[in-house]
């Protein structure tokens, strides 16, 4: 598998079958994601592939339900405690 990062957009993509084939994993980091009610920060996954490959149809079942991962209040608030926390 070949993967490309971007950390100045925010992008991760992973080539889940042969370079060329153009069947893409796409993770989207986005802060503040307009699709969420809440605008949270959200990790939102893609699948990326060539509109004429109809045999990778069957294999839309294993993602279809991704959606977006969202980073809650609690989560975040951990975060910023440990960050703020006197290092030993």
């Amino acid at each position: 598998m070949i993967e490309r990062y971007d950390d100045y957009i925010g992008t991760f993509e992973m080539d889940l079958w042969e370079k060329g084939k153009e069947l893409i994993l796409d993770l989207t980091h986005e802060y503040n994601y307009e699709l969420d009610p809440e605008q949270r920060e959200a990790l939102v996954p893609a699948l990326t592939r060539y509109e004429r490959d109809h045999f990778l149809d069957e294999h839309y079942s294993i993602f279809g339900l991704l959606d977006r991962f969202v980073r809650r209040k609690a989560q975040n608030q951990r975060l910023e405690a440990k960050a703020a926390a006197p290092s030993s």
